[in-house]
């Protein structure tokens, strides 16, 4: 399948960890935006029609010793190589019968195997795309959010982590986009310890995509709750 609806019972293998992680927030019975998947079988239908699984394992593979340039010349094949029929109109359908539903676009978000895991979060490593009005501006943000698991920033992350990038391990999410005044991250345990019982948020106006990035400062709130006896 080259796009799956983001529901319950979704397989992290197929649709990558944070897809996998909302659809279990499905399933439990909280309010997410409705929205759908490009697995990681569409990309990997991308690259063997496009003949660039090559050249995307041989980049990788350079470690240190690519530069900004090779990946920009990566980045640009990909821009420009067309995407398979099948995943063409899957995604047409799928993308006008979500913008009819939306008020105010929508969001275009990685989804990795690697990412949101409790061994690395690659939090500000992948790329989103918010406010996505059109078929087209979809399709460039799934491109974006293609090459974005290949970049070099997101290749060092990995090395530290002692993780390897596969030229598949990214599938897509695209949601609506909810019409936030404030938005933020909550975590549910204490980062550097891994305390249950201490819950922390972090927020500010707006959708929140400079403070997830790293690039705005946050609004920050502590609690401390009370086990179970």
């Amino acid at each position: 399948m080259n796009s799956v609806d983001l529901s319950k019972g979704i397989s992290p293998s197929s649709v990558g960890t944070k897809a996998a992680n909302l659809g279990r927030l499905i399933g439990l019975g909280f309010a997410v935006p409705r929205g759908f998947v490009i697995t990681r079988c569409s990309l990997v239908l991308f690259l063997e029609e496009n003949g660039l699984e090559h050249m995307v394992t041989a980049f990788l593979n350079g470690g240190d010793s690519v530069t900004d340039e090779q990946y920009r010349d990566l980045c640009a094949q990909v821009q420009q190589a067309p995407l398979p029929d099948s995943l063409q109109g899957q995604l047409r359908e799928s993308t006008q019968r979500l913008l009819e539903q939306s008020s105010v676009g929508l969001a275009v978000r990685s989804s990795s195997l690697v990412e949101d895991s409790k061994e690395a979060s690659f939090a500000g490593i992948f790329d989103s795309v918010l406010g996505v009005n059109s078929l087209q501006a979809v399709e460039e943000a799934l491109r974006r959010c293609w090459c974005a698991g290949w970049s070099p920033s997101a290749m060092r992350y990995a090395r530290q982590h002692d993780l390897k990038l596969a030229p598949d391990h990214m599938a897509v999410i695209v949601q609506e986009l909810v019409e936030a005044q404030s938005a933020g991250v909550l975590f549910t345990a204490e980062a550097l310890t891994g305390n249950p019982w201490v819950f922390s948020l972090e927020a500010c106006h707006g959708l929140a995509a400079e403070l997830v990035a790293g690039d705005a400062a946050a609004d920050t709130g502590r609690w401390r709750g009370t086990p179970a006896r």
